[in-house]
This record gives C-alpha cells, sequence and structure tokens, in this order.
C-alpha cells in the first residue's frame, strides 16, 4: 500500500463518505501544489444542496479525485442550457446563467473524467442541447461567433442586400477547451480576444466585421469549461489578466486526488444515480414550461446577498486578490440562479444563494493558493518573498536596504511602505537608540489573508 494512503479527504467528510484506500489532503496537495501550505479548504456542505449536490454526493465515492471539478461542471453545463432569456437584475445590469469554469489539476488528476461523468448526465438532462451546441475548440472569436451569429446580409455585385449568412437561431454554446492554457496565451496576445470574451461573460453583444458584412449576435450565451495545470495557470495567467479582469470572471476549481485507485465504477453502475440525474432535468424543464425568464431573490435571500456583500468589501485583500474578489456578487448570483432552475423556479431561496456562495467562496480560494500575497508590483512582491523567507521578522530601513543588496533607492522605498501601510499588511514604529530613532517595519499583526470560510 501507498504510503500516501492515509486519513480520509476533507471533502469525504463534508459530503460523508469513505473511501478504502483514502489520500489525506495533507498528501494529496502535495503532489498538486509547490507550495501545499497555500492549498484551500475544501468545498463547503451548502454547495451540495438540491439535485446537483445529490448526483456529485453519489459519484464521488466512485471517483479517486474531488468531486468539486463535476459539480462545477455539471453547473455550468445546466447554465448554458437555460439559453439567453433567463436573468436576474443586478442594478441597472442583468446577469445571465452562463458560467465561464477553470478547472485545476494535475494531468490525469481528474480533468477529463470528472467531464466524462457530466456528459453521462447531460445526455439525460438535455440530449438536444449536449448533442448539439458544445465545441471543443476556438481558434479565434469570430471562429466561435459563427456558431451563434446573427443573420448576416452583405451587397451583391448590384448592390442589392443579399443573405451570405442564415446565422443560428440557437444562441447558446459551450467551448469545452481541455488545454485552456491556449487562451489564455491568445487573450494575452490578442487583445481584442480578452475584449470579446469578456463580453460574453456579460452577455453583451458580440460583432465582428468580416469583408464587407458585419457577423454579431445581441443575445449571446456563452460558457466555457477549461481545463489546465497548476503550473499551467502559474505561466499563463498574466498580470494583466488579473488587472483587466478577465480572470475574475472565472469560477476556478482546483482539485486534488482522493483516494489511492478506486474501482472506477460505471455512472450506470451507481445506485441511485439515474434517479437525481432525472431529477435535475425535471427540474429544469418545469422551469422552463413555466415561461418565466426573470429571476427574483426571496426577502431571506436578498438579506443574505447584503451582508455576504458588505462582508467581502469589509474584509478585501490588497493586491491580486483585490481585483479577482470584485465580481464576487456576480459569480455567486449567476451560481445561484443555476441551483434555483434546477429546483424548478425563478425565485431564488436562501438555500440558492448560500450554494452558490459556497461555489464562489471556494474559487476565491482556490485563487488565493496562486495569488495571496501577490501584490502586482514586482518591488513589493520581491519584498514580500525575501522577507517571508526571514520569517517576518521585524527589520529597519537599513535591513530592507541589505535584502536588496543596497540596490533599492530610498524614493522606491518609501513608495512601496505607504502601500503596504495604506493596505494594513505592515506597521512602521521608531526605536530610539544613540543617535537618531531608527524605523522598524513589521507585519501588522491584524493581517489575515481573507479565508471566505462560508
Amino acid at each position: 500500500m501507498s504510503d500516501h494512503v492515509c486519513a480520509q479527504p476533507s471533502i469525504a467528510t463534508t459530503i460523508g463518505y469513505e473511501h478504502d484506500e483514502p489520500i489525506c489532503d495533507t498528501c494529496a496537495w502535495k503532489k498538486v501544489l509547490p507550495d501545499p501550505e497555500r492549498a484551500p479548504s475544501s468545498l463547503r456542505p451548502e454547495a451540495f444542496y438540491g439535485p446537483v449536490g445529490e448526483m456529485c454526493s453519489l459519484i464521488a465515492p466512485n471517483v479517486p479525485y474531488d468531486i468539486s471539478a463535476v459539480l462545477l461542471q455539471t453547473l455550468v453545463a445546466c447554465g448554458s442550457s437555460l439559453g439567453p432569456e433567463p436573468f436576474l437584475s443586478e442594478g441597472p445590469k442583468r446577469l445571465h446563467p452562463n458560467l465561464f469554469a477553470l478547472i485545476v489539476a494535475r494531468t490525469g488528476g481528474g480533468k477529463g473524467m470528472s467531464l466524462a461523468h457530466v456528459e453521462h448526465a447531460m445526455k439525460s438532462i438535455a440530449p438536444t442541447f449536449w448533442a448539439t451546441r458544445p465545441i471543443t475548440s476556438m481558434s479565434s472569436g469570430e471562429g466561435l461567433l459563427k456558431t451563434i451569429c446573427d443573420p448576416v446580409w452583405g451587397l451583391d455585385s448590384k448592390g442589392e442586400p443579399v443573405l451570405r449568412d442564415a446565422g443560428s437561431e440557437d444562441k447558446r454554446v459551450l467551448l469545452i477547451e481541455e488545454e485552456a492554457g491556449s487562451i489564455f496565451i491568445r487573450v494575452a496576445q490578442q487583445e481584442v480576444m480578452g475584449k470579446f470574451l469578456t463580453t460574453a461573460w456579460d452577455s453583451g453583444r458580440l460583432m465582428n466585421v468580416v469583408k464587407d458584412s458585419k457577423m454579431e449576435c445581441a443575445t449571446p450565451h456563452v460558457s466555457i469549461c477549461g481545463h489546465i495545470t497548476p503550473d499551467e495557470l502559474t505561466d499563463r495567467v498574466t498580470s494583466s489578466h488579473i488587472t483587466s479582469g478577465f480572470i475574475n470572471r472565472w469560477t476556478m476549481a482546483l482539485i486534488r486526488p482522493t483516494a489511492v485507485d478506486d474501482s472506477l465504477v460505471s455512472p450506470e453502475d451507481i445506485v441511485g444515480l439515474d434517479d437525481a440525474i432525472l431529477r435535475i432535468r425535471d427540474g429544469l424543464n418545469r422551469f422552463r414550461d413555466s415561461g418565466e425568464h426573470q429571476f427574483v431573490l426571496s426577502d431571506e435571500a436578498d438579506k443574505l446577498r447584503r451582508e455576504t456583500s458588505v462582508w467581502v468589501r469589509e474584509n478585501e485583500e490588497p493586491g491580486a486578490m483585490a481585483h479577482l474578489s470584485v465580481r464576487f456578487q456576480s459569480q455567486m448570483l449567476k451560481l445561484a440562479m443555476v441551483y434555483a432552475a434546477v429546483d424548478g423556479t425563478t425565485v431564488i431561496s436562501a438555500d440558492h444563494l448560500r450554494a452558490g456562495r459556497a461555489v464562489t467562496a471556494y474559487s476565491l480560494r482556490c485563487a488565493r493558493a496562486f495569488w495571496g500575497g501577490v501584490f502586482l508590483d514586482d518591488l513589493t512582491d520581491d519584498f514580500m518573498s525575501l522577507w517571508r523567507g526571514i520569517g517576518y521578522e521585524a527589520i529597519s530601513l537599513s535591513d530592507l536596504s541589505a535584502l536588496f543588496s543596497r540596490h533599492l533607492t530610498a524614493a522606491k522605498r518609501e513608495h512601496m511602505l505607504r502601500r503596504l501601510v495604506r493596505d494594513g499588511v505592515v506597521e512602521t514604529s521608531q526605536v530610539k537608540g544613540d543617535g537618531r530613532p531608527a524605523t522598524f517595519i513589521s507585519l501588522n499583526p491584524d493581517y489575515q489573508p481573507n479565508t471566505n470560510d462560508w
């Protein structure tokens, strides 16, 4: 038996099952992250609300990886199947249940297997959608737009209008990108690609000029399931992806192994699974049959939304995480819409909102494993890394300069320290000596990374 077989993983405890040969969180994260101490805590029980949660709870004991990958991708696929009509007002904006998911796992870590379980479910939940709307590659925004574009008109040689492309009546598209690193490369190389995808997440009008005709989609419903390894994520996501608001439109799930080698039971052999899948289908059908398109928050859910938004705002983290958390409410509400639709209703209850909040909070905890404590400023990031290496001991200005081998101007040093003091990361104090008082820098004892432990 492997040395890594030990206690049950926390996700098993959360859902309530046991693996025969488990891999505990401590051992598992060593396989996934270069710094296991930064690993996120598991999804909270609230995320496994309703038939989707029930389905995942039935699958979980039969797969050797964190079931969060199945949960998130099922929510994305269900939200994609709903189409562009359903919406929830968020102030002057309309949110739609289209989502971008990023499944982060090592090679062979369950990304493809989790997608296979989603495919099995969706073939029963929405067979026509699953047969026609997923695509598996996107070389350009234009290529994606072509699958959902409105009718394209141009002019013939006589200057008369002519229909060049009948377009598609179905505005749903689900991009399944098993090499999601390529998306981030293209966005870094082509600014227009980043703008195209952020507009698609916002369900804004998409358009592109093709020779003498304009291709556009007024009501796009674009969803993405992307797969990437931790190393690729670190290498491919740049500071521009973070500051531009591109990466904070993605809901992330960082997946680790949970068992040495379970039996890999076929979905057809999991007792009760087909019934749970049919409950998802029936709920979505009831939602569609109602003819209602506008979601509303119950009073209890709206109170919870307000409390959550206040908490996130008051506990904002500095640096990269401030950018990554800015769409927390929108992500939470998009997910809550899907949970409500699966229940066959347009009324978002507190349970639906708690479920969406739990998934969004887990996404932020996953992001923190890569960008927690990153300030998107080379000097500050270098200082925090060097300072961490000496255990965040209180240091003088002279010691700080020594960390940089004296290659640090006073102006740059003061600018960096002012930012860190402003963000509540460090404190400065004056210590009297034989001569002039010396300035010392210490880590603010009240500075704690936001854990969003809902």
